[in-house]
Parts: structure tokens; sequence; C-alpha cells
């Protein structure tokens, strides 16, 4: 079965050590490059790469494109823009002068103004990105995918992706009421997919660094409840699965991360083709 992750990172230690990576996360603490990825894949059986950005400068974006024009295996890749800058528009217009440049990501996650996509220079930033038929990816937890639903009512047109399932709490399961009725909302919004893939929430991190267990917690049970929600409630046309790699390293190894999803998969009997690849294709509009 033909297989595209849509959720792989790479950088380098030199430039995003000065930006947002920590000396104290020792396995991530180090430059993870094409040719890290590219064996892990091909030992996984997947054919194609989706690079997302990892961090917020113009170095780290450079970086990410550098990688995905040196890779056949890359498909497309998503850089970080400030969408409520002013400067959007001519950066967009920069980024789409490259054939594998797909989209924008701007994470929200860890903002600490609770109404953030609430504002009027971040919807005119979607606006703009709808205009162009651009992807935008949704970096968000659980308790901001009302606002989401909320974007909807002033940008319909906008094309999106919910990464990482919006990062349920898979630990204690303490928002699951919460992600489960804003998933709902979210499923019956034709523009809005959602990637099944598993990233540790920005409060956890420690937990997961510190736990014996690293590198090899059961992934295929910690989502269970999640992913089965999802391929109940959420259009399976929708669903894309991402690796999160090498975030996801902390949890298990990459081909474990796959054969996880594709175990939870058969046993629903969902459409694994479409997940695994048809859904991406179209999504990203690779022309595959």
């Amino acid at each position: 079965m033909k297989t595209i992750d849509t959720h792989c990172h790479l950088w380098k230690e030199e430039i995003s050590g000065k930006t947002w990576l920590d000396p104290e996360w020792e396995p991530w603490y180090r430059t993870f490059d094409i040719d890290d990825l590219e064996p892990l894949a091909e030992q996984a059986a997947v054919d194609g790469l989706i690079l997302v950005e990892a961090g917020k400068s113009d170095e780290e974006n450079r970086f990410l494109e550098q990688m995905a024009g040196s890779s056949a295996r890359v498909l497309g890749f998503i850089p970080y823009a400030d969408i409520s800058s002013p400067a959007l528009g001519d950066q967009l217009d920069g980024w789409q002068k490259n054939p594998k440049f797909r989209g924008i990501r701007m994470g929200f996650e860890a903002d600490a103004d609770a109404d953030a996509l609430r504002s009027p220079d971040i919807i005119a930033g979607l606006k703009e990105i709808a205009s162009r038929e651009l992807v935008f990816e949704f970096l968000v937890q659980s308790a901001q995918l009302s606002e989401v639903a909320r974007v909807y009512d002033k940008v319909p047109g906008l094309i999106s992706v919910i990464e990482h399932m919006a990062k349920p709490d898979v630990l204690e399961r303490s928002d699951e009421a919460q992600w489960q009725e804003q998933m709902r909302i979210l499923g019956q919004i034709e523009n809005v997919h959602c990637k099944l893939s598993f990233s540790p929430r920005g409060q956890d991190i420690d937990y997961y660094l510190k736990d014996p267990r690293q590198g090899t917690f059961n992934v295929k049970e910690m989502i269970r409840p999640f992913v089965g929600f999802l391929l109940n409630n959420f259009d399976t046309q929708r669903l894309m699965w991402g690796s999160d790699w090498p975030v996801s390293i902390i949890m298990q190894e990459y081909r474990a991360v796959r054969e996880a999803f594709s175990s939870l998969l058969e046993e629903h009997m969902a459409p694994a083709a479409g997940i695994f690849w048809d859904n991406a294709v179209r999504f990203y509009r690779l022309g595959l």
C-alpha cells in the first residue's frame, strides 16, 4: 500500500539551538536532516513525505526548503509565516515560486491569548491564504477547537487540517468529552481535515522525557480511543496519517509508529488506502 507521511520535521542544531531547541531535550538536541529520515521511510515502506515547519526564523524556513528540494521523496513542505503580518502577501508570493510549497503553519498551541484566532489580523491572513487556495495547518489543542470552528464563520473557503488530532490528553483523558464534542462539529465542515498523528502536548514533554519507558511507549493503546472516535465520527476522506518524526522518537521509533496506526485502521476496517495515500494527494494537490 502506497503511503505518504504528512507530518515530518527536520531541523539543524546550529540554527534551532538558538531559537527553540532546548539542550535538556537530549533525544532531540541534534540535527535531523533528510539523510536521517529517508532510510527510515524506506524501511517503513513510506513513499512520500510532507515536511512541516520546525521554527519561526527565516533560516529555519530556508533549511526546510533546502531539504525539500534535495529529495524526490519529499512531495511538499509547509513553512512558518506570521499570518497576522501585513507582509504576508509578499511572503506568499515568494514561497509560491517553489513548486513544492503547499501552505503555511502558524502554531497556536502555546498561545497565552485564548482568543488569538479571533484577531482581525489573523482572520485577514487566513482569508489571504484561502484566496490563493493554499493549505493552512492548525497546531492547536482541544480547548482551541471551538475557535477553529468559529474561523469558518468568517473564512468558509479555507482549506485546513487539524494537526495531531488537536493533541488530546492521552495520558489522563481529562479533555476527552470536550475533544469529542468539538471534533463532531468540525467533522461537519467540509474544508476541515485532520491528521491521525500523535504528538506530545507541550505540558507533557517532561513526563515523556523522564519516564524510563522513553522510546517504548505503547502508542497504539494510547491513541486507540481517539483514532477510533475519528474513524467513526469524521469523514474518513478527510483523514490523513502523519508520524511527527522525530518528535515521536520519545514515544516509539518510526516504523513502530507507522504500524500502530496501520493496525488500528485494520481493526476498524477503515479505508487505509485513502488515509495513507489518496486523501493526502488530494488535500495537498500533489498531482500524483
